[in-house]
């Protein structure tokens, strides 16, 4: 016998078919994130990062590039300041070896001229003033009124003179003992290199040795070619006297 419901009555659903679906898809519930006060953090630490957000910039990290920046500038400053400094100064102790080839200009022997002049001066001022204070003196001894004005102006032109003759005789002295000091550069041309240091020691003058150049070949080695000062040049202790001196011959 069939089991079948007669055909005009509802048939049984089947319980494992699906029903269709109509109208729009269900949304998923959103899940909440928020966490309640004091629970702990995805991580399980107070204030930890959760999954998938960036890490913040450390501020350690930043202080530390400063400081590090700073360090490096102040260190490039140091070293140029260093280089313009040692350099500076190289350069001018560069000329220390400079070899002088002239006599000083600022010697006593030039002093000589200049206090000869200025003694000549006040020879002539202290000539002058003698003969207002004779000329004076004369008038004064024929005024027969006051002259109490014209003594006063010989007092004046005496101590005048006085001033300007101490002043002269002290001039006078100082160039008495430049002139016995100087003495004239004897003639080493010719002679030997050993000579113009005889000559040197004994004046106590400064002798530099130059090699000589284009020498002729019959020379004899450690002979004077040239000298400076020339001979006869007035000098003092202290001078500097330069010679140019035959090489010894190169072999070959």
């Amino acid at each position: 016998m069939s089991n079948l419901p007669p055909s005009d009555g509802p048939r049984p659903t089947d319980p494992t078919t699906a029903m269709p679906v109509t109208g729009p898809a269900p949304t998923p519930p959103t899940p909440d994130t928020t966490l309640p006060s004091g629970a702990p953090t995805p991580q399980g630490q107070p204030g930890a990062r959760p999954p998938g957000q960036p890490p913040r910039p450390s501020r350690s990290g930043l202080s530390t590039g400063i400081v590090v920046t700073v360090a490096v500038l102040v260190a490039i400053i140091g070293f140029l300041a260093g280089a313009l400094i040692f350099g500076g100064d190289d350069d001018e102790g560069g000329t220390d070896d400079a070899v002088p080839t002239e006599t000083d200009d600022t010697s006593p022997v030039d002093d000589s001229g200049e206090l000869a002049a200025q003694v000549d001066a006040l020879t002539a001022e202290r000539d002058q003033l003698a003969a207002q204070v004779d000329e004076l003196t004369t008038q004064l001894a024929s005024t027969d009124g006051d002259s109490t004005e014209l003594s006063e102006e010989i007092e004046q032109l005496q101590t005048d003179l006085a001033s300007v003759t101490a002043e002269r005789d002290d001039l006078q002295a100082q160039l008495d003992t430049v002139v016995d000091d100087v003495v004239p550069a004897p003639d080493l041309v010719d002679g030997t290199v050993e000579d113009a240091r005889d000559a040197a020691d004994d004046a106590g003058w400064e002798l530099i040795e130059r090699e000589a150049t284009d020498v002729p070949e019959d020379t004899e080695p450690g002979t004077v070619m040239s000298q400076t000062p020339e001979p006869e040049t007035a000098m003092v202790e202290g001078s500097v006297l330069a010679v140019d001196v035959a090489p010894e011959p190169t072999e070959g």
